[in-house]
Parts: structure tokens; sequence; C-alpha cells
């Protein structure tokens, strides 16, 4: 059986290898508890915000906002979600406070393209037997780095950005197939082989 000792703050039995109750939250030997540690967070992200940054575009920011979440428990866990022009600050103020990124989230730090009009592309496809070319026309798009490509399973997405509209396509392919590409002159020529 395990040790157990009482909460001080709340008188519930809790196991001795606990660092706060997961009754009352409050921090067990050593500590001051739930609410000093929530109010040591928020004191970081008010210094963040109040002495460390000034943020004179605030006044032009369209809107967003900040959501902190701490619950208790054995120990408590933090997390933070921003909206808006606020997404900006999210990974510093993750930082600030101590959470580390997961992966996902490194990933949508990624560079975020405003999407105006959604449009398909015109696309002709020859049929080779075992090979398809697929002629994809993207009037607008100037470079491969306007493009974003990705094999899923059992299509291929294609985005394409151009000034004023964003071209947006999927493509079945087969399971066991190459796949090339070629980017010129506001065309991208896809070639898919079976094997």
């Amino acid at each position: 059986m395990f040790e157990e000792e009482r909460c001080e703050y709340c008188g519930k039995k809790v196991k001795k290898e606990f660092r706060f109750c997961p009754y009352c939250g409050r921090r067990l030997r050593r500590g001051s508890g739930i609410f000093d540690y929530i109010h040591k967070k928020l004191k970081i992200l008010d210094r963040f915000f109040d002495e460390e940054f000034e943020f004179p575009e605030f006044d032009n920011w369209k809107g967003g906002g900040i959501f902190v979440k701490i619950e208790s428990g054995r120990e408590p866990k933090i997390e933070i979600r921003t909206s808006g022009e606020y997404k900006k600050l999210e990974p510093e103020i993750r930082r600030r406070i101590g959470i580390k990124p997961k992966i996902e989230e490194v990933e949508s730090e990624r560079k975020v393209r405003k999407i105006k009009k959604v449009e398909e592309p015109k696309t002709e496809v020859e049929d080779l037997g075992n090979k398809k070319i697929i002629k994809i026309s993207l009037p607008g798009v100037k470079d491969e780095k306007d493009l974003e490509i990705k094999k899923l399973s059992q299509s291929i997405e294609i985005k394409g950005f151009a000034k004023d509209k964003t071209y947006f396509t999927l493509i079945p392919i087969p399971k066991n197939c190459t796949i090339n590409k070629k980017f010129k002159d506001g065309t991208l020529k896809i070639e898919i082989e079976k094997f």
C-alpha cells in the first residue's frame, strides 16, 4: 500500500509522491499552491506586454485574442492559444512561460499565404497506357516557390498562388507509381508512371 499524507489546505488524503493536491490544486510540501503558480505565469505575460515589448501597431490590429488555460492536478498544465493578429506573438509567449512547442505547431509556423479567390485550374490529361501526362495551366503563378504540391495516399494536392487568386486541384494517382514534375511559363507538367 502506498504512503499517504493529508493536504494541509483541504485535509484530504493524497499520495506522498504527489507534488500538487488533486482535490484543491495546491502545491504540497515546500510550495505555495496553484494560485501562486498561476499568478507567477500571469506576471510573466504582464511583463511581456508592458515592459519588454512595445507594439504601437496594436492600435491598427483588426482583432483576435489570447486564451490561457491552466489546469490543476498532480502538476499544473498550461495551454496557450491565440487568434487573429496575436498569432504572431504566440511562439514568444510560449517560450517566456516555458511551454515547449509541439511538432505540429512548429510546422504551422511556416509562412501562411492569404487566399483571396480559389479557382480550379484548366487541366489537360494525356493517357499513354502506363504513363499519364497532366498539364495544369496556372496563369499568374510566377515561380515554383508559388506552388504547394503534396502527395497524399491516393492523390496529389496542388495549390498555385497568383497575385489575385489561388488555384487548387486534386489529381488521382495509382498506388505504385513514380511522379515527376516540371514548372515553366505558368504551366505545371506532371508525369505519372505506374510500375
